[in-house]
């Protein structure tokens, strides 16, 4: 799986926002910047302000994981044998994430 010095500049600041439950307007508010410029540094188009992570959560890798891989939250949900919103939780860390662990783990990558 993940650890924190596997992560883009633009995935710490999205682990960050996700784990403070902000928006990217509120993120980008607070670091004085436009909604624009802020989108531009999560998604790595942009060098932006460094942020620690700390250790990852296993919600939080395997979120990152499916973000790396491309799959929708509706085409992942299908694969682990969830609903979206199910997944949305897991990935989340609201939810029990069993079938999470499953899924990566028979992928190999746990």
């Amino acid at each position: 799986m993940l650890s924190a010095k596997d992560l883009t500049p633009g995935e710490r600041l999205l682990i960050v926002r996700r784990r403070e439950g902000s928006t990217k307007a509120d993120c980008a508010a607070g670091c004085g910047t436009t909604l624009y410029r802020y989108n531009r540094w999560e998604a790595d188009d942009e060098v932006g302000p460094t942020a620690k992570t700390g250790r990852l959560q296993f919600h939080e890798q395997s979120f990152l994981l499916r973000r790396r891989a491309g799959a929708s939250v509706a085409d992942f949900a299908k694969l682990v044998g969830v609903s979206a919103w199910w997944l949305r939780q897991m990935e989340t860390g609201e939810a029990p994430d069993d079938r999470l662990r499953a899924y990566w783990a028979e992928a190999g990558a746990a």
